[in-house]
C-alpha cells in the first residue's frame, strides 16, 4: 500500500500536463497572481490549524474523563463477558 500511495501521489503531481505532449513550463496559468496564491495558502493554513486545534481539544477533553466501571453496569453478581459488544 505504501508503494501504491507513492505512485498515486507522484502520478498526480501535475495533472494538467499530458505526459509527452505538453511541457511543464507551458502548463502555468498567466492569469493567477501571487496574491491569490498567498490568499489560498493562508486559507488552507487557517482551516487546517482550526481543525487541528479542535481535534486536540476534543482528544484532551475525552482523555480526561473517567471510564465507567464495568462491574457497576453488569452487576456485581453477574460474570463479566470477555468481549462486550
Amino acid at each position: 500500500m505504501n508503494t501504491a500511495g507513492w505512485l498515486l501521489t507522484e502520478s498526480g503531481r501535475q495533472p494538467w500536463i499530458v505526459q509527452g505532449i505538453m511541457l511543464t513550463k507551458n502548463g502555468i496559468s498567466p492569469t493567477l497572481s501571487a496574491t491569490w496564491i498567498w490568499i489560498s495558502l493562508i486559507a488552507f493554513i487557517v482551516l487546517y490549524g482550526t481543525l487541528g486545534t479542535v481535534d486536540l481539544i476534543l482528544m484532551l477533553r475525552y482523555s480526561r474523563q473517567q471510564l465507567p466501571s464495568v462491574r457497576a453496569e453488569a452487576g456485581a453478581d453477574q460474570p463479566v463477558p470477555a468481549v462486550l459488544y
